[in-house]
């Protein structure tokens, strides 16, 4: 049980220096941590409750460290284009009071809010909520907010929120950990390039190739749909709706085996057709798709597809084209269904 402890604070440490910031090391990449000689006795000679408390409290820390990073980030941007604004005769329009909180893809087009909008996108931070207070006074930021998706953590600045834990437990901790590390808008603004090889996919490039996939999928499983109650398939692919790929799994029914191959194959494309000229993007190799049949008439009811583990989901027929939608596989999405971003439960598949 010991070992298994060791292994899920090694791989707490990975995500927690994965998750947010874009960098990794090269035993990240392999997935391997290493730990200190001294870190190594601990895990070795504690008990199983202290090491699940120092795992918590590591989470927690980074998790905490990571959103006032991100917090900093935003009110560093702010500032500089505050800033600019005043430098080009501007300061009359620069938008003061505040900004109540607002989901990063619906951020507006006034020269802050892009700004702020263009830097977390370019730093792959494309969720959450922020908030700020402009000065009237001095036309330059008074204070920020961030919350992330989850909604666990809030990060402020330029007051970063504190630990909830004793300052000497969080320096003593913090060691293990990896600082986030953005690219800042100054940085940005002089052609800053990512430190990561390859960059993720947008939210809106995501559901994008999550919608016509869908429909490729539900296209393609119509044609043959007569076929399948011919032989029989039919009744076997009514009773195994949802499938997913995985390095080490696929699905018995080979009719599904098939789909799944045809959606990493066309996602696949999708995605190059997106970098013409030969950037490359990250993308995840286990789709998810969701099929739904009538059990009364053969009739295909409707296909849903995931290229990232459920964080936006594609569906044909009615497809949703809002990345702010509370998306959930396996229920038909409404997309006349009104959002509301301070209110709605946001990527309803992440409750599930």
């Amino acid at each position: 049980m010991k070992k298994q402890l060791i292994s899920l604070f090694a791989a707490a440490l990975l995500l927690a220096s994965c998750s947010d910031a874009d960098s990794s090391t090269e035993s990240a990449v392999s997935g391997e941590v290493t730990l200190d000689s001294s870190l190594a006795e601990f895990y070795e000679n504690a008990d199983e409750s202290a090491i699940t408390d120092r795992i918590t409290k590591l989470g927690s820390i980074q998790s905490q460290m990571t959103v006032n990073a991100q917090a900093e980030l935003i009110y560093n941007t702010l500032n500089l284009a505050c800033a600019n604004m005043v430098v080009d005769g501007k300061e009359s329009k620069i938008p003061v009071g505040e900004l109540p909180q607002t989901v990063v893809s619906k951020l507006g087009d006034d020269e802050l809010q892009s700004a702020v909008k263009e830097i977390l996108n370019f730093n792959g931070i494309d969720d959450g909520k922020v908030s700020w207070v402009i000065s009237g006074e001095t036309r330059r930021p008074v204070s920020v907010s961030f919350v992330p998706r989850d909604g666990r953590y809030t990060g402020t600045a330029p007051d970063p929120t504190p630990y909830s834990l004793p300052d000497k437990e969080v320096e003593a901790l913090k060691a293990e950990l990896t600082e986030p590390d953005y690219v800042s808008y100054a940085d940005y603004l002089r052609g800053a390039e990512q430190s990561d090889e390859k960059r993720e996919l947008t939210r809106e490039e995501d559901l994008t190739i999550d919608n016509a996939e869908a429909k490729a999928l539900y296209e393609y499983l119509g044609s043959m749909m007569e076929s399948y109650v011919n032989t029989g398939e039919i009744a076997a692919l009514k009773e195994d709706n949802k499938i997913s790929a995985s390095p080490n799994m696929k699905p018995a029914n080979p009719v599904y085996r098939e789909l799944l191959d045809k959606a990493v194959e066309d996602a696949a494309k999708l995605v190059d057709e997106l970098d013409p000229t030969g950037e490359k993007i990250y993308r995840p190799d286990s789709p998810v798709i969701f099929v739904k049949f009538d059990k009364e008439n053969n009739k295909l009811l409707f296909v849903q597809f995931s290229i990232w583990d459920g964080r936006l989901v594609g569906q044909y027929p009615d497809p949703i084209y809002d990345v702010d939608y509370p998306f959930v596989m396996g229920e038909k999405m409404d997309p006349d269904l009104e959002y509301d971003p301070n209110t709605a439960v946001q990527r309803g598949i992440f409750d599930n």
